[in-house]
């Protein structure tokens, strides 16, 4: 069941008081990872918990994204011009700056289930409320809080020939799988609310991110206070980390999958990939100076030196703004489809992207069409580009360009005849290049992801971190169409530590406090080793620097892990 009745509104809080109305005043509030936070609507819902102690707020999310504050008066003076200039027309998360200076009140509670890196180490009320969980694992354990109120920061439809409909953009992730079971938990007698809060500064994204108006309750649209999307800076990359992402670059196999964290030594990566893409007799040179291949011979089973002629597919819980530079500079282009029957044929060679008569012949020996051709083999050939647009099936007939009729039997030479010359597709359609659970960045990249062709936006598609991160069947592919599409997967993440006996610890420290979290990490080991042809990248700096001495990140043993050896 969706909202029945979607209120509009243009002020926030008037969208608390429907809220109220809907679910009472016990609320807890589910908000997405990092950018989709309805800014507005939370601050606003919020100042009402703070001025009405029988109001009890429970805000449960992950990655509430500040500006910088110096933690000295000199600090404070110095980056107070770069805040201003990077931030100053970004609306604050009110909530998340009372955290940080533990102000928030007794009747308000704030979980989240995966911390920007140290930024609540010594904050106990956080570590305390930290909510431990993989990302797969996110939607189950935050309607285990009882969530009955979720708030989105949502793309409207409008502005891109879609009235009526809206995107999820950058935080489909976990959204497209929790309202469903939202409004399973209100068919069951819970009172629930959905609250979208539009935002023309979201990038558009169609496919699985689409949704109609009314699968929200109430929608918050105020042009007047519409703001700029946080902005994430680009961190410095050290020589270190470029040698990390040089080596990583040499595990990449052409016609491969690709997975990359967030962070300096992903950036460092996506370089050297595009280096080695574009200018490949100077990495080549690079190889070479470093011995690579004598000192690490997995890379001649596993990796690959040439250019990226076949190209790569990106499968990753955050589309990181490398991304974008590969698919710009055409290494992003390996295309997969959701039929595994047709990604199969692909990746054994059968099927090309230029379809033909020996197309046809293929599909029907492995059965994904029939002879003569039925009303719904024509639908999916024509869906797949196969066949052009305007191919009509009437009374056991074909009706090409011009009117040209012929039979719908594949053998009649004639029916050949003519599908050669006016009834194929130029190419094949409908493929992905990039599937993302979300994404957060620089203005540089929100702005050249507003400015994306439409055919290159196409090829994009943010969907469920449910649907990325795991093998497991889910609505938008099943176990063996992730299987097909994920060829030569390489999964690549950092990590903190590494002890002696191989175990990563990439999340918490020995004394128990959480840094960050688990996010995907966990999920994307375990699916490199079920992958066929697929391994896991772990990236670790070997040391840092702590009180002016150089420390060992490779330690003998240690009391946490994330990955076990």
């Amino acid at each position: 069941m969706t909202g029945q009745n979607t209120v509009y509104l243009n002020d926030a809080d008037a969208c608390v008081d429907q809220v109220i109305a809907r679910v009472g005043k016990d609320i807890t509030l589910g908000l997405p990872l990092g950018l989709g936070k309805p800014i507005r609507f939370a601050n606003a819902l919020y100042q009402r918990a703070k001025e009405a102690p029988e109001i009890r707020l429970h805000i449960v999310t992950a990655l509430s994204l500040l500006a910088p504050k110096g933690s000295s008066s000199l600090e404070r003076r110095f980056m107070e011009p770069f805040v201003k200039r990077l931030y100053g027309s970004v609306p604050e998360l009110v909530y998340a700056r009372d955290v940080v200076n533990n102000q928030l009140p007794d009747n308000v509670k704030v979980s989240e289930f995966f911390f920007k890196a140290g930024s609540y180490l010594k904050i106990p009320g956080q570590q305390r409320n930290y909510i431990c969980t993989n990302y797969t694992h996110a939607v189950r354990d935050l309607m285990a809080q009882g969530v009955n109120v979720v708030g989105q920061l949502m793309a409207p439809g409008a502005l891109h020939g879609q009235p009526g409909k809206m995107s999820f953009s950058c935080n489909p992730d976990l959204s497209l799988d929790i309202l469903p079971l939202l409004r399973q938990r209100e068919a069951d007698g819970t009172p629930v609310a959905m609250v979208a809060e539009q935002n023309p500064q979201l990038p558009w994204f169609g496919r699985h991110s689409v949704v109609e108006d009314n699968e929200f309750d109430v929608i918050l649209s105020a042009p007047a206070t519409d703001y700029p999307l946080f902005s994430a800076p680009q961190m410095a990359v050290s020589p270190a980390d470029h040698m990390i992402g040089f080596y990583a670059s040499s595990l990449l196999k052409d016609g491969g999958t690709l997975q990359v964290g967030i962070g300096s030594l992903g950036v460092a990566l996506v370089h050297s990939a595009i280096v080695r893409h574009k200018h490949n007799e100077v990495w080549q040179s690079v190889y070479q100076q470093a011995r690579v291949d004598e000192r690490f011979p997995v890379v001649r089973d596993y990796g690959g030196t040439e250019p990226f002629d076949i190209g790569l597919y990106g499968c990753s819980e955050m589309m990181v703004d490398g991304f974008l530079y590969l698919l710009q500079e055409g290494i992003l282009k390996r295309e997969v489809f959701e039929h595994e029957g047709l990604q199969r044929l692909i990746n054994e060679g059968k099927v090309s992207e230029q379809p033909s008569l020996e197309t046809l012949d293929v599909l029907r020996t492995e059965g994904l069409i029939d002879s003569p051709l039925r009303n719904r083999d024509l639908q999916w050939l024509i869906d797949h580009g196969i066949f052009r647009n305007s191919v009509e099936l009437k009374g056991g007939r074909l009706r090409l360009d011009a009117g040209v009729t012929v039979d719908a039997n594949l053998d009649d030479p004639e029916t050949r005849d003519r599908l050669q010359a006016t009834g194929l597709g130029e190419k094949l359609t409908g493929g992905v290049v990039m599937h993302g659970g979300f994404y957060v960045g620089p203005e540089k990249f929100y702005q050249e992801l507003r400015n994306l062709p439409e055919q290159q936006r196409e090829k994009i598609c943010m969907t469920s971190v449910n649907f990325i991160n795991h093998l497991y069947d889910h609505a938008y592919g099943d176990q063996k169409t992730k299987m097909a599409q994920r060829l030569h997967g390489r999964f690549i993440n950092t990590t903190m530590m590494y002890t002696l006996n191989g175990a990563a610890v990439s999340d918490g420290l020995a004394d128990g406090r959480v840094v960050s979290g688990v996010g995907g990490q966990y999920n994307f080991v375990a699916m490199a080793h079920e992958l066929p042809g697929a391994r896991s990248i772990i990236a670790l700096r070997a040391s840092r620097t702590s009180g002016g001495e150089a420390v060992s990140n490779i330690v003998f043993s240690y009391p946490h892990c994330t990955i076990p050896r």
